[in-house]
């Protein structure tokens, strides 16, 4: 795999999941300008540093290297999450509902809804 393939793969993750180069950066200890070097083939990074991106981008490190030879990419990363039950938990991390909030947001509307209701119930009796 080139040096150019293995940014490419990273960018293409990333902006499926949305995260920008900072975020991405943080979740795997590395600066966002060695990302950019790494996505425009001006760096490459080690095999501990590689390890640590595959994590943060939840991919395998045999897909971010090349080795897994995909026509959807995002069928065999779903099918080895669901393998390790991690799926619910990344789906629930990254969704957006059509309201534009996030799943965590959405569970704080609710629980505040279940309160308003049973002040309102608790009035009613």
């Amino acid at each position: 795999m080139s040096i150019q393939g293995i940014g490419e793969r990273i960018k293409s993750r990333r902006k499926n999941l949305r995260l920008t180069l900072r975020e991405l950066g943080a979740e795997c200890g590395v600066s966002a300008t060695f990302l950019s070097d790494i996505e425009t083939g001006k760096s490459l990074p080690s095999m501990e540093r590689t390890a640590q991106i595959a994590k943060a981008l939840k991919v395998p490190i045999s897909w971010l290297l090349g080795e897994q030879q995909l026509e959807n990419a995002d069928d065999v990363i779903v099918n080895s999450f669901r393998e390790n039950g991690m799926l619910y938990e990344i789906f629930l991390d990254k969704h957006v509902f059509p309201n534009g909030l996030t799943y965590e947001q959405m569970c704080d509307k609710i629980k505040t809804l279940e309160k308003m209701e049973k002040l309102l119930n608790k009035n009613d009796d």
